[in-house]
């Protein structure tokens, strides 16, 4: 016969398996939300042929996809002077908002490996990096959540090749981010810079392409007016 100390533990571990089953499941749908969501961001990178609607959505996307982050920004690497420039949702540039290479979150992680977490000391040094006036900008753009409670900044790179950077905030004390947000992160952070690199390619052959159509039009026109001169020439000298 059961003893009530044998059935309590029984019934202890019934709840225990129980309560570890909802953990499983929730952590099963989150996953497939994000998996969704991940396809969902695909498919948009491949029909986007602009980098300015490619910087929103994976601003919008990156927020989404990982718990407890409050806002994603984006800062990418100006190729003339060197300096990295925040970018706001609607693909323009914040020309105020500038960075050197290893300032700043977004400036360390432009120059780092792999993504990085900011929190506690760490994320304060990196914080008071930004002078006063981007202190209060990013105050503004992350609002209520300012100061942020944690961050990852992650790279945004193609081989050797650095784009930028993709910083993640997280403003919820009870949802702060964490060690284990890193692997995911850089699979983002990969899939944004492939999306950013084809496109900007896509974008440089088309301009090209516009080019050589102008410099083959303008030899035509040349040589329709050459021809025109020689015909007047040749009718001149009869």
């Amino acid at each position: 016969m059961m003893q009530p100390t044998d059935l309590r533990a029984l019934q202890e571990r019934v709840q225990q398996l129980e309560a570890r089953n909802a953990l499983l499941e929730e952590r099963a749908k989150r996953d497939r939300a994000r998996l969704d969501a991940l396809m969902q961001m695909t498919t948009a990178f491949v029909l986007t042929r602009e980098p300015e609607s490619l910087i929103g959505l994976s601003m919008r996307h990156a927020a989404a996809l990982v718990p407890g982050v409050t806002r994603a920004l984006i800062w990418l690497l100006d190729e003339r002077t060197d300096r990295l420039a925040l970018y706001r949702e609607d693909g323009s540039r914040a020309s105020h908002l500038m960075l050197e290479l290893g300032q700043g979150i977004a400036g360390r992680a432009c120059i780092a490996p792999r993504p990085m977490l900011f929190a506690g000391e760490l994320l304060e040094r990196a914080l008071a990096e930004h002078d006063p006036a981007d202190r209060h900008s990013l105050k503004q753009w992350l609002g209520e959540h300012w100061p942020p409670r944690s961050a990852i900044g992650a790279p945004l790179r193609i081989d050797t090749e650095s784009l930028g950077a993709l910083v993640l905030f997280g403003g919820d004390p009870s949802h702060l981010l964490i060690a284990n947000d890193l692997l995911f992160v850089q699979s983002l952070a990969n899939l944004v810079a492939g999306a950013l690199a084809d496109t900007r390619q896509r974008q440089r052959m088309s301009q090209l392409d516009h080019a050589l159509h102008q410099s083959q039009a303008a030899q035509a026109a040349t040589q329709q007016q050459l021809d025109a001169t020689q015909a007047g020439l040749l009718q001149s000298a009869k």
